[in-house]
């Protein structure tokens, strides 16, 4: 015997159906729940989506919810009253809307909200959890190599503080952000990946508000090549563990991944099949190319770094030259209208070696060659650097280059020589060599007077020779003229006996 369902009963179930389809739709097009952090003064963008009749944007916080905007009634949304006055624009980007809040405070923490509606039904939903905080801590350089352990500690927290702490990653990739760990964090067998792609986020919370963020970003220890515009950039990679060429790779911020068959023309790779030599050669330097290249074994399972270098390309200059004694100071001048956005970077090439003496990067500072410990004094910004208690091994050449978003701006050059007291560059030499070219002046004059004196004899005593000849000449000719004339006499007076 078959049973039939109340038509009421039908009804409702059917009602039911369709709300869990609405719900189920509107599941589907809600979005994850995005993470982001600011600091006071600065602003935030609220996403509304061109999707639906009309668009809402809520903020929640933990003492009430408040409609900030819709777009049904954009005459009603400049709220005259309360904290958000003045403070909220509708702005364009990329074909996109936002609701940007200007001025940002720590009490605008909280969620917020964009709904939109089509038909009646949801459309599209989107949350945003914002944390505002009061400061803004520096972004710090960890330092990792793939494979290992790292712990991250959250510098402005101290014991007996009422703050928690919460630890955030974000991928460059996508700029997503998720919630990692609310106290100490650490982070195992570190990628490739992880140093290229990740930085991490802690905020100090207390209670609901945050109190400070900091900012830290895995790095590779790598080290640095300083060269000029147009000359050849060679960076040596050594993999005797792979022989067929197929392992070895180049991540660099410029070209992306190369290998040895990949075709770059800019950058290639040396065939390093039968001699394991997989450098990376760029023929011609560009300011452009400044950046970090990675040579790494693509392994099964993981990556494994070779080496790593911090390429910087700036501008071909004429160098300065400064003399110095032992155990003097000098000061070396970058010729730059430094601002703070400016990063500089000063450089060395020395009996020491190829290095970098300060980076306005952070924590680049500790990186400050050993010899220079406690010798070195810097500017804040570093328009010149002080070095004391110089020897021999500090000749060298120094560099101060500028760059502005990543693009070497301006370079200073200057060659630091020794000062000889007897040397070619001395006051003694100066006037040695004065006096000595005097003095070979003068024998050069002594020379020219003697030469002429003797030339001037020898005219006059071969005019004297050439005088004295013509006279014997001129009487051998008188004389034969008698005796000719004798004859003559003679004979005439024989012919005129006869």
């Amino acid at each position: 015997m078959q049973r039939y369902l109340p038509r009421q009963t039908s009804l409702d179930i059917m009602a039911w159906l369709i709300k869990i389809s609405v719900l189920l739709t509107v599941l589907i097009r809600t979005t994850h729940t995005v993470l982001d952090i600011r600091t006071e003064e600065e602003s935030y963008d609220v996403y509304i989506p061109n999707d639906g009749d009309y668009c809402l944007v809520f903020r929640s916080s933990a003492e009430k919810n408040r409609l900030l905007w819709n777009s049904s009634n954009p005459l009603n949304n400049s709220t005259p009253d309360g904290e958000f006055k003045d403070r909220l624009k509708l702005t364009q980007k990329q074909n996109s809307s936002y609701l940007r809040i200007n001025s940002l405070a720590q009490s605008d923490s909280g969620q917020y909200r964009t709904e939109c509606w089509r038909d009646g039904r949801m459309s599209h939903q989107n949350i945003s959890d914002l944390s505002v905080c009061r400061e803004l801590g520096k972004t710090s350089t960890l330092y990792a190599n793939p494979g290992e352990t790292v712990s991250l500690h959250c510098n402005g927290t101290r014991d007996g503080d009422n703050t928690t702490v919460r630890w955030f990653q974000r991928n460059t990739k996508n700029m997503e952000m998720v919630l990692l760990s609310s106290s100490s964090l650490l982070i195992t067998n570190i990628s490739m990946e992880d140093i290229w792609y990740m930085y991490y986020i802690c905020i100090n919370l207390n209670g609901h508000l945050c109190v400070s963020r900091q900012t830290l970003n895995p790095q590779i220890q790598t080290g640095y090549v300083v060269l000029s515009v147009g000359e050849e950039a060679v960076l040596p990679c050594f993999n005797y563990d792979d022989p067929n060429g197929t392992e070895t790779r180049w991540r660099t911020s410029r070209f992306g991944d190369i290998s040895w068959d990949s075709g770059e023309s800019q950058a290639f790779l040396s065939d390093g099949r039968q001699t394991g030599n997989y450098s990376l050669v760029i023929p011609s330097l560009r300011k452009r190319h400044s950046g970090l290249y990675f040579c790494y074994d693509q392994l099964h399972e993981r990556e494994k770094l070779i080496k790593g270098y911090k390429l910087l390309v700036c501008l071909k200059t004429e160098p300065l030259t400064e003399f110095f004694s032992e155990g003097e100071e000098v000061v070396l001048r970058c010729k730059s209208n430094l601002t703070e956005s400016d990063r500089v970077v000063w450089y060395r090439q020395t009996a020491h070696g190829n290095c970098v003496i300060l980076d306005t990067e952070p924590d680049e500072q500790a990186n400050l060659p050993k010899d220079l410990d406690g010798r070195v004094n810097a500017s804040n910004p570093p328009y010149y650097l002080v070095l004391s208690n110089l020897s021999l091994a500090d000749s060298g050449e120094y560099w101060c280059a500028v760059f502005y978003e990543r693009v070497c701006v301006s370079v200073t050059k200057t060659v630091l020589v020794e000062w000889d007291p007897f040397g070619i560059n001395s006051t003694f030499y100066r006037v040695y060599s004065s006096l000595m070219a005097c003095a070979l002046l003068g024998m050069v004059c002594v020379l020219i007077t003697v030469n002429l004196k003797t030339r001037r004899r020898d005219q006059a005593s071969l005019k004297t020779r050439r005088t004295a000849a013509q006279r014997r000449r001129s009487s051998r000719l008188e004389e034969e003229e008698g005796e000719s004339d004798e004859g003559r006499g003679e004979k005439k007076e024989s012919e005129e006996e006869k």
